[in-house]
């Protein structure tokens, strides 16, 4: 039933259908050791052959790994027969193919559900988990061992490096189930087979050379000057790492002694020589706190340590702080350290000694929170002046030896700030979905804000000062010229958000990373990718370039520090321009990719990278008339209007304008693309020309309004809201909208009318628009309370409860279970709002955990949704949710 070799190919295993496996040794008659059968091996017939026993070598020949009946793949001496480990326990049906690594001595065991690399001494732990939609019925090495290759039934074969599990290029996908895979000797193709009789071969491209060094790390780290040390430490969401130490980015291995304070690292830095590293923590390591909203760091002492590193020795005594550190800066000759603590406190702390020599506090406490940057720097060639941000969407610019407050400036909603290279510029960036670059220390604005369509996560000077480019949360990485204050090149669109940009120090590549665990490099003038992307197992949100660039280095939480040779992200594509081109075109259109025999539908991370790269071409103007070149912008703008990529479409609908095209659509489009982009001002005139030409134009009105909203001009909103409610008396969406922006302009008891006609509705009877209606009934309960109309908000709580147990029942699905949870969260705290019995609030907040709980059983298994939704503030703080958080983490 099978024949197995050993790697030196001087043992042979046999695996045969009378539930023994037999190892010989070649040129002798007899047996080299006894039958292994740990477990009878099941008997199979020829149409059961998927089930048969497999064998496979590890540890450079010395033990033999059987699958048994039960499931268990057991580790035997191949010498004497005797048992050495279980590996691997699973159902029998769960193990389908058991693969040997001649290259390291391991092993990998492909399941139903993926394939599980082990190590070369058969740990059960660490494991390398390669998951695919359904079972992965075989795998093959490469000679080398350091990569690994897995066909699934779904017609998809997948390599992996064998030290993170990380794919190495797109999956290779056929048409019917693979079901054998190998390696050419050197590694550079891929062979497939599968039940149509046909065996494939797949050119695989250069394997980037990189290294995953082995620490408990969590998102954030600080490399030293010269590019040669990188230090982990600092967290984003779970806060897990107690110890760290540091890495030789060249040698790309752990050097010096591990640090610890004992409690959580907030963040870690090297002082300017290198010399010191400095850890600023928790004051202890509760795992009941690790997550950052459940860390009230505000409320909780911490430790300031600095160690010389290479030696272990602590520089001075820990310094103790009445609240949390969770950020800090050198001066620029090292001699001070400054250290902003969770409740506003500043430390300047002398290096050398410990002793704090000043103390400032910063308004508001402080909170990493989500894809946090720097909250304090000193800015570069000004030793007096120090920066430091918080809660207030303030940076403060101190001079800090005097205390003196210099100067605030102010950004809506900051999420960090950053200086460029010679100090002359600072950029601040947050929620608002804006990037601000300021003369320094003027506090000019030095172009008009640079807006995004959402959170813009970090930002980066260019050495020279004059680009700036921005990570943002709508999947895209950018640059803008500050001259000009406009884009520098097209958006570098990504498969999710984007946390961390870098401009390498060869000023035309920018480096990205984020959400989707990618590493890439782009020709940022463009917009096209450099070379080939680098892929991880989990999210990256911050990277470092260091030894002049040569090295890549990021914190995989949980995994350790990936450090990626640079050159190898900037590979020369070998792709055709023209035929490239007609593909992505086709693709867009159709929404279907060609592949080997067929076609296959794209997904829309795949259909938006295929829109991307169309979009950055346009037709030539001698090679097309008027016509085409129109037809050509409208469909441009809808794709870009459909990838959510807003200035693509502002560019395209500004140009059609120019082209002649100035009907009353052509202006209600951009508008539209205006109004995405949050821009309101612009999109009202857009709307307003729109309606001049066709007054009859629900949508721009409609649209309009809600910019009037936004811009906070209420008697023009209330007016287009009502002649709205002219042709659709009875739409709870206008109803709801004018009241409130009655109620913002005073007119409160106009404002009641319209709530009281929204009470009386009748609900919708489908589910989805229920669900829809009962939110819009609790953004009015929220008004009513701000009004003081207290009865009549209770008995809208009645009634939108009511409601969701109507909506349960035509709709038991995890979403919906979630979804009546949140309106129990809601309704727990409007209860609270209008002072009602702690027992009615308590009663709500029981509820809310129930259906929690519920869908959780249902499938419900987004954690971090449960941890950020403001719905359920209303029982963040109860232990029952950040026990039921934990555990769908865990699963």
């Amino acid at each position: 039933m099978g024949i197995y070799f050993s790697p030196d190919d001087d043992l042979t295993a046999t695996a045969a259908a009378d539930e023994r496996a037999r190892v010989f040794r070649h040129g002798e008659a007899g047996l080299q050791g006894p039958l292994y059968s740990p477990l009878p091996h099941r008997k199979c017939t020829f149409s059961e052959a998927r089930d048969f026993p497999r064998l496979a070598f590890a540890k450079g020949g010395t033990a033999l790994l059987t699958k048994s009946e039960n499931g268990e793949v057991t580790a035997w001496s191949a010498a004497a027969g005797e048992r050495l480990q279980t590996v691997y326990r699973a159902t029998n049906r769960e193990v389908l193919d058991i693969v040997e690594n001649r290259g390291t001595g391991g092993a990998a065991i492909c399941l139903f559900r993926g394939a599980q690399i082990l190590g070369d001494d058969l740990r059960i732990t660490p494991q390398r988990f390669i998951a695919f939609g359904n079972r992965a019925p075989t795998g093959a090495f490469d000679a080398g061992g350091a990569f690994f290759a897995a066909a699934g039934i779904e017609g998809v074969a997948r390599v992996v490096n064998t030290i993170d599990a990380s794919p190495l290029g797109p999956d290779i996908v056929h048409p019917g189930e693979a079901t054998h895979v190998a390696f050419s000797p050197a590694g550079t193709a891929l062979a497939t087979a599968n039940y149509d009789g046909l065996v494939r071969v797949w050119r695989l491209g250069g394997f980037p050379d990189h290294r995953l060094v082995e620490l408990q790390v969590d998102d954030y780290l600080d490399v030293s000057r010269d590019g040669r040390y990188c230090l982990p430490g600092g967290a984003n969401l779970n806060r897990q790492a107690a110890a760290t130490r540091v890495v030789d980015c060249e040698q790309r291995e752990p050097v010096g002694h591990e640090m610890s304070t004992g409690g959580f690292i907030n963040r870690a830095l090297f002082s300017p020589d290198a010399r010191l590293a400095v850890l600023l923590t928790a004051s202890h390591a509760d795992p009941r706190r690790s997550f950052w909203r459940d860390a009230l760091m505000h409320r909780h002492p911490g430790v300031v340590a600095a160690w010389e590193w290479r030696s272990g020795g602590e520089s001075f005594p820990p310094v103790k702080t009445d609240s949390e550190p969770i950020d800090g800066a050198f001066s620029e000759d090292g001699a001070t350290l400054f250290v902003l603590c969770a409740a506003g406190e500043i430390l300047a702390i002398e290096s050398a000694t410990g002793n704090v020599v000043q103390r400032l506090r910063q308004p508001g406490y402080l909170h990493p929170g989500l894809n946090y940057d720097r909250f304090i720097a000193q800015p570069p060639g000004r030793p007096d002046l120090l920066a430091t941000a918080g809660f207030a969407s303030d940076v403060s610019l101190w001079r800090w030896e005097s205390g003196e407050l210099d100067k605030l400036i102010s950004h809506p909603e900051l999420s960090g700030f950053a200086f460029s290279a010679d100090g002359a510029a600072m950029t601040t960036f947050g929620r608002d979905g804006a990037a601000r670059a300021w003369k320094f220390p003027e506090g000019a604005e030095m172009t008009p804000p640079l807006s995004h369509p959402n959170w813009v996560f970090r930002a980066r000077f260019s050495s020279d000062g004059r680009y700036l480019a921005t990570a943002c949360r709508d999947y895209a990485a950018r640059v803008w010229d500050l001259q000009t204050g406009e884009l520098a090149g097209p958006a570098m669109l990504h498969e999710d958000e984007v946390f961390d940009v870098a401009f390498h120090p060869l000023q035309e590549y920018l480096v990205t990373a984020g959400r989707a665990g990618t590493v890439a490099a782009w020709h940022w003038s463009t917009g096209q990718p450099a070379g080939p992307v680098h892929r991880s197992t989990t999210s990256l949100h911050a990277i470092a370039l260091a030894d002049g660039g040569r090295k890549l280095i990021t914190s995989v939480p949980k995994q350790g520090l990936l450090v990626i040779d640079a050159e190898h992200l900037f590979a020369a594509s070998q792709a055709t321009p023209v035929a490239g081109r007609l593909r992505a075109e086709g693709e867009t259109i159709s929404g279907r990719r060609v592949i080997d025999g067929g076609l296959t539908n794209l997904t829309m991370d795949e259909w938006r990278r295929s829109w991307a790269e169309s979009s950055q071409q346009e037709l030539a103007a001698e090679d097309h008339t008027q016509e085409d070149r129109i037809a050509w912008r409208r469909s441009q703008f809808s794709r870009a209007m459909s990838a959510r990529n807003w200035a693509f479409a502002i560019a395209h609908a500004r140009a059609l304008i120019e082209m002649g095209e100035t009907d009353a659509e052509n202006f209600f489009q951009l508008g539209r693309a205006l109004f995405n982009s949050r821009e309101p001002a612009s999109a009202v005139e857009n709307f307003s020309t729109c309606l001049t030409a066709d007054p009859a134009h629900t949508e721009a009105r409609h649209l309009r309004a809600h910019a009037f909203m936004a811009l906070k001009r209420w008697a023009d909103a209330v007016a287009d809201w009502s002649t709205l409610l002219e042709t659709d008396a009875g739409n709870s969406h206008y109803l709801l909208n004018r009241g409130q922006s009655l109620q913002s302009n005073g007119e409160a008891k106009r404002a009641l009318g319209d709530f009281l006609v929204l009470l009386d509705q009748s609900p919708p009877q489908v589910a989805a628009d229920l669900k829809t209606w009962i939110y819009r009934l609790h953004e009015l309960i929220l008004s009513l309370n701000t009004m003081g109309d207290h009865e009549t908000a209770r008995g809208g709580l009645a009634k939108s409860l009511d409601l969701a147990g109507k909506w349960l029942q035509a709709d038991p699905s995890p979403d919906a279970f979630y979804d009546s949870a949140c309106l129990y969260s809601l309704t727990a705290g409007n209860l609270a709002a209008l002072e009602a019995p702690q027992e009615e609030v308590a009663r709500h907040q029981q509820a809310a955990l129930e259906h929690l709980q519920k869908a959780i059983d249902a499938g419900f298994d987004n954690p971090e949704l449960l941890q950020s939704d403001s719905d359920l503030d209303a029982v963040r703080p109860l232990p029952e949710l950040q026990s039921l958080a934990t555990r769908l983490a865990a699963d």
